[in-house]
């Protein structure tokens, strides 16, 4: 969404898949877990094959920068999916530096 004081405007989407695998190990996990199985006897987590939120999210920004490098970026406003240091700062970074709240 890009915010000014007179309107606002969605300016890309994407769609999210969640990785199967990663799914189904997470609810396997919980329910061992929940179980009582120590960490060290239950399956670590398959490597991702999908992106995640974040990094679609950061594609976005990085799209939408490309295609308006004119428009000024003030800050960049994210929930607390987002609240990682990695995406805070490459928002940032992307942005000319600007704050990531």
């Amino acid at each position: 969404m890009l915010v000014t004081p007179k309107l606002t405007v969605p300016v890309g989407f994407q769609f999210h898949q969640a990785d199967p695998k990663q799914t189904k190990w997470r609810k396997e996990d919980e329910r061992l877990k929940k179980a009582g199985q120590k960490k060290k006897q239950r399956r670590s987590a398959p490597a991702p094959k999908y992106p995640g939120k974040a990094e679609q999210m950061l594609e976005l920004i990085q799209e939408f920068r490309e295609y308006h490098p004119k428009i000024k970026v003030d800050a960049v406003l994210a929930d607390a999916l987002f609240g990682t240091q990695t995406f805070i700062d490459e928002a940032s970074r992307l942005c000319g530096q600007v704050q990531v709240i």
